[in-house]
Parts: structure tokens; C-alpha cells; sequence
């Protein structure tokens, strides 16, 4: 997961960059760097998200468990009496702003929701 993040999280700021330079979106882009009109890239994008999707639900014969995983682990609900930060993954003692492993992850996940969402 930390990989994908950080992919991602190259990829949101190149996209943002290029949106910034050309004044075109994501799909526009790829017509731009590979020569591929946004019509053709449509059907390829839905099929890559079909993949995934059905990568997804494979994935959950596993019940959500991860290989690195410690068992007993009882799915991804946050306890009660977690505060703001831990419910988003945050550490609760540890620095907001610093550069920790939770706080990687989150912005790789936020990276990912917006590569998803634009």
C-alpha cells in the first residue's frame, strides 16, 4: 500500500501540473503523451477499472486480511473511544504534520481518491 501511495501520489501531482500547464484533465492528458483521442481512451479506462474492481472483490475471499496482518485482528472498524485522528489512520500521540509511516499512508490513500475522482 505504501508503493501505490506513493505512485499515486506522483502521479496526482504530475496530473495537477499538467492540468495547471495545458488546461486539460487526465483523460485529455493521455491524448497529449501517448497520441490515444479521448475516445479510445474511455473503453481502455473502464476496462482497467473493471479489472481492478474485479481484482477487488477476488480479494475478499481473503475477509479483508492483509499477508503482514497479525491475527486476531478484527476487521478494518475503528473501536469506540478513537479519537478524530485515529479513526482516519492517524497516530493519536504522534506529530500531525511529521513525516510518519500513518501519515504516508493517508496521503497515498487521499492521493489514490483523487486520481479515482478526477
Amino acid at each position: 500500500e505504501l508503493f501505490v501511495g506513493r505512485v499515486a501520489m506522483l502521479g496526482f501531482a504530475a496530473s495537477i501540473l499538467g492540468e495547471a500547464i495545458t488546461g486539460k484533465g487526465i483523460l485529455a492528458q493521455l491524448n497529449l503523451e501517448t497520441g490515444i483521442p479521448i475516445y479510445e481512451a474511455e473503453p481502455l479506462l473502464l476496462c482497467f477499472i473493471l479489472f481492478n474492481l474485479l481484482g477487488a472483490i477476488g480479494a475478499l475471499g481473503d475477509r479483508g486480511r492483509f499477508v503482514d496482518d497479525a491475527p486476531g485482528i478484527e476487521g478494518a472498524v475503528v473501536p469506540p473511544g478513537k479519537g478524530l485522528r485515529g479513526a482516519l489512520g492517524l497516530r493519536e500521540g504522534g506529530p500531525l504534520f511529521g513525516f510518519t509511516k500513518a501519515n504516508e499512508l493517508f496521503v497515498g490513500r487521499l492521493a489514490q481518491l483523487g486520481i479515482a475522482f478526477s
